[in-house]
């Protein structure tokens, strides 16, 4: 069985105990860090799992290497724990924090992504940090868009943690694309349309060849600047749904943005 992962200096004598074959090498400077935030993972998994005092004696061990590793100082680590317990508190009330109701900035105040959340009522999905709806002009037969609940323009403006949250909302989008009755979400669509073009949009997914079967395959991606396209200045992830035959040659894919680059 293979494991790739770090492990405490001792299990190497204890795999030797039991007559176990072995392969292992000494972690280089530059997996190191990957290697200790994965180690650093699995232990709290396994706490938050068993609940018990050698979990998180696990916990504690890889903690310090960490430390040492990135050259934290734990005196001052502990220092910092009390002073931020003397002025934020603990966590002794167990007080839940539901919403803090945030001044609206001149940007969220003009921006349509940023409407459609608030007014709640296009949400197909949605979890701690995206939400997604079918879009009004729809590309093809199931076309979603995930966006960022949090007001951003760029990818790289993703913190690790919304990262995490956007690969899941495109798995769990992608589920629901898969799994719904298009046609009657199409036909809702239509009662509030934003203008002529969406309805032509919406009226011809409607009578697609291709409603009420599962897509066989996807394009993702995003226009991520207004060279590449966009338009709503607001993160926001395309899912469109592809069916053999929607188009004559779908080979190159994405390519295709660009004339006569789709082939090569």
């Amino acid at each position: 069985m293979r494991y790739g992962k770090l492990v405490r200096d001792k299990i190497i004598n204890f795999l030797e105990s039991k007559g176990l074959k072995y392969t292992c090498h000494p972690a280089s400077e530059k997996e190191l860090p990957k290697k200790l935030e994965e180690k650093v993972l699995e232990e709290i998994y396994e706490l938050l799992e068993s609940k018990n005092e050698e979990e998180f004696s696990d916990v504690k061990e890889i903690l310090n290497e960490f430390c040492r590793f990135y050259g934290i100082n734990e005196k001052l680590v502990e220092s910092t724990r009390r002073k931020k317990l003397q002025e934020r508190g603990g966590f002794e009330k167990k007080i839940i924090l539901e919403e803090i109701i945030e001044k609206e900035n001149e940007l969220e105040k003009k921006c349509f992504f940023c409407e459609v959340y608030k007014d709640g009522k296009e949400i197909a999905y949605e979890n701690n940090h995206f939400y997604s709806r079918f879009d009004r002009f729809p590309v093809s037969l199931g076309h979603s868009e995930i966006i960022s609940k949090r007001h951003i323009e760029k990818l790289e403006e993703l913190k690790r943690i919304e990262w995490d949250s956007l690969n899941l909302a495109i798995k769990d989008t992608t589920y629901l694309i898969e799994n719904s009755d298009l046609k009657k979400i199409y036909i809702n669509l239509l009662k509030n349309v934003p203008n002529k073009s969406s309805k032509n949009f919406l009226e011809s997914a409607i009578n697609s060849p291709f409603l009420g079967k599962k897509p066989d395959a996807y394009n993702h991606g995003i226009n991520d600047g207004e060279a590449a396209g966009r338009t709503i200045h607001h993160l926001h992830w395309h899912i469109i749904p592809r069916y053999f035959d929607d188009v004559k040659n779908p080979q190159g894919g994405v390519r295709n943005i660009i004339p006569q680059k789709g082939l090569y």
